[in-house]
């Protein structure tokens, strides 16, 4: 999928499914779930019926090819998020699993829960290629059914012009605009000859160049290391895991010291 698109504000890069639902006859509710922001692409066979669908996943989630005819039920772990901020408690949770995963038993409570109905079956998508539904692929692909109703647009995260993606891409921006650079080893060397102790090398490592608010996203694997020269501010915004090195300090600031 695209650099540009974000479907929320994890960092995490984007992936595309295509689900291609082959049961002739039968009338199904599709459940589709994912860790990673997913775009969800389906199409069906003419004689297979849905009748409705549930998207879940911790971090933000997309569905293409159904009919907003058909009922949709979307849920992730930011809604959940904003239900605790706000002091509301929906019946059924936002849910992910993989085949053969610990989260089996409870996301199929969570599927009994939306739907009224149990799991017939789950089904490991594969890392690329498409996702086959039902028995065998048809032996003509054309004539698959689908719909245009849902646009890629209605689930973007949109953001306005001053602001930056989220993780490393966000970082990338901020270099183009003049707020970081990346370090050099000379920097590495510099800021631990001015005292400066604990800085891990092999994260990738940047430095502040004025002012600047840190984008979202930049946990775990995305955690970088930030070097603070001196008259300069700590930067603002979201810590994630990262490490805030301020030259001539022998301290280390944020979540990641």
């Amino acid at each position: 999928m695209g650099a540009a698109i974000e479907l929320d504000d994890s960092g995490h890069d984007v992936k595309k499914l295509d689900v291609l639902v082959n049961l002739p006859g039968k009338a199904i509710v599709l459940v589709l779930s994912a860790y990673d922001p997913v775009v969800w692409n389906v199409a069906w066979t003419p004689d297979t019926r849905i009748v409705g669908a549930v998207v879940s996943g911790y971090h933000g989630q997309a569905i293409l090819g159904i009919s907003k005819s058909i009922p949709l039920y979307m849920r992730t772990n930011l809604d959940s998020w904003h239900d605790k901020k706000n002091g509301t408690h929906p019946g059924c949770p936002y849910f992910y699993t993989y085949s053969e995963d610990s989260n089996n038993p409870t996301a199929a409570e969570s599927i009994r829960r939306i739907t009224g109905r149990s799991v017939t079956r789950f089904i490991q998508a594969p890392r690329s290629g498409v996702a086959l539904v039902g028995e065998a692929m048809p032996s003509s692909l054309s004539g698959l059914v689908s719909s245009p109703d849902f646009r890629i647009e209605d689930f973007v995260l949109t953001r306005k012009a001053s602001e930056v993606p989220a993780g490393r891409r966000g970082l990338d921006e901020l270099i183009k605009r003049g707020f970081l650079r990346q370090a050099s080893p000379k920097d590495m060397q510099s800021f631990e000859k001015s005292g400066v102790a604990g800085i891990l090398r092999g994260l990738p490592a940047y430095v502040v160049l004025k002012p600047v608010t840190m984008p979202d996203g930049l946990y775990g694997a995305n955690s970088v290391t930030i070097l603070v020269p001196e008259g300069v501010p700590i930067p603002s915004g979201p810590r994630g895991h990262n490490r805030f090195f301020q030259y001539g300090q022998s301290t280390c600031e944020g979540p990641g010291c």
